[in-house]
């Protein structure tokens, strides 16, 4: 009889850890920063919270910063009024209060000097 009820319990526990336990397709993805355009310099980010305000920043030869709304899905585009080239080196950081910082980073790339003629 005591088996039973132990039995019982110890069913019960696991049935109760099993459905408050995440499914293993419902981890959230790390947030992302993407490169869209190099002019003007475009930026899409996904998977942050839905609907939440994120700061972007874009730091070439000086910063500039943006504020944006993510959607319901937790994704935005912003656009930066200048252009970067492929040898400039440059950072993208995209930051909300409270949570990690998301970086994209590009370092300068060895590029041909040009000769002076």
């Amino acid at each position: 009889m005591k088996q039973r009820v132990l039995a019982g319990i110890v069913g019960a526990l696991v049935a109760t850890a099993v459905a408050s336990a995440p499914a293993a397709g419902s981890v959230r993805p790390a947030p992302t920063l993407r490169l869209m355009s190099r002019n003007p310099v475009t930026v899409a980010g996904a998977h942050f919270p839905a609907r939440s305000s994120v700061q972007v920043t874009l730091i070439t030869s000086r910063g500039r910063t943006r504020r944006v709304r993510t959607s319901a899905q937790g994704a935005f585009t912003v656009t930066f009024a200048t252009a970067i080239d492929r040898c400039s080196g440059w950072l993208l950081t995209a930051r909300q209060p409270g949570r990690a910082l998301v970086v994209l980073h590009v370092a300068v790339p060895q590029c041909a000097v040009a000769r002076p003629t």
